[in-house]
């Protein structure tokens, strides 16, 4: 009777725990930083919203975005501080490092998004909002993938990530249908879209700048702190040193900043290991489930949440698994 050949120590049976472990770890592996993902979208919404009511309570969008900003800023550079994070990038700065011009401005376009956001809720919606920003964050995705901005360098548009787009763009377009009626302001829809393009950008910016250094929280102040200079700047050409209905808010409405400090780490955290375009997609589902939730729990405008509204929910989140499936 003669004996199976084999090699010591690489005897594997079909469906044996060792191979499924070999199956799932890539999936496992990137699983957490897609969670993050779509926490970061929820934590956008949320952010959203409390800005929206801090800027009814200043009168002032942009105000809003200023304490947004110098909140979150506050945050990041105290941690920083206590963790020694100025020690060692005053040592990479004397060896040559410095950040790119447009990874050192390319937070300025999140403030603008802050302010932009809380500006356009109250009139459009939080869906409307969101529908607005995932059209520009999904081409802006592609776009900083396909030229390799990102730290992942160029990824290549797979049969998955066009479908991911696809399913994402339909989701949007229901969610979209019923409020659309009522509510659509084009010129709010094209300066959101065009904002979540560059957003795009900006987090490839954060992301290099984490890959870098080795420090998120560099990255993340970097961002703030572009935004909070130009929000600064807007604030007083436009109102002056005090908003239109002075500083008077209640406690909640000032907590944004929590945030954004959240936001930017997560971004930092998780687009080094999925890419720009994953990341876009799992920030738009956090966003949409969020956007939903606080569209029925709490809205800030009054825009219907039907049928095409779950659909939509549901399409975006396939949207997030698709596009990471591997090429055949």
């Amino acid at each position: 009777m003669s004996e199976q050949p084999h090699r010591a120590g690489r005897i594997e049976l079909v469906g044996s725990p060792a191979s499924a472990w070999t199956r799932l770890r890539p999936l496992l592996g990137s699983a957490a930083p897609a969670a993050i993902a779509f926490l970061v979208g929820v934590s956008m919404t949320v952010q959203t919203m409390v800005n929206s009511r801090l800027s009814h309570g200043l009168g002032s969008a942009i105000y809003a975005g200023v304490v947004n900003n110098a909140l979150g800023l506050l945050l990041l550079v105290t941690a920083a501080s206590v963790v020694g994070v100025p020690r060692r990038i005053a040592r990479q700065v004397r060896q040559g490092w410095k950040p790119s011009w447009w990874q050192a401005v390319a937070g300025a376009n999140g403030g603008l998004y802050i302010a932009g956001a809380a500006y356009a809720a109250p009139r459009i919606g939080l869906a409307m909002v969101t529908v607005a920003m995932v059209v520009g964050l999904l081409a802006g995705g592609i776009i900083v993938d396909r030229v390799g901005f990102g730290p992942t360098g160029r990824q290549p548009v797979t049969a998955g990530r066009a479908l991911g787009v696809v399913l994402a763009l339909t989701a949007t377009v229901l969610g979209a249908r019923s409020a659309a009626a009522g509510h659509l302001r084009l010129d709010i829809l094209l300066f959101i879209a065009a904002l979540g393009l560059v957003t795009a950008a900006q987090l490839a910016a954060m992301g290099r700048v984490s890959a870098a250094t080795g420090e998120p929280l560099v990255a993340g102040a970097l961002n703030l702190q572009a935004g909070l200079a130009l929000l600064v700047a807007i604030a007083l050409l436009t109102h002056g040193a005090t908003p239109p209905r002075g500083w008077s808010a209640p406690p909640f409405d000032w907590i944004g900043g929590l945030f954004a400090v959240f936001g930017s780490l997560g971004v930092v955290a998780a687009v080094r290991r999925i890419g720009v375009l994953r990341l876009m997609l799992g920030i738009v589902a956090g966003q949409t489930l969020g956007a939903l939730a606080l569209d029925v729990v709490a809205p800030l405008a009054r825009v219907p949440v039907t049928g095409f509204t779950l659909v939509s929910v549901a399409l975006t989140i396939a949207a997030v698994y698709v596009s990471g499936l591997r090429r055949a």
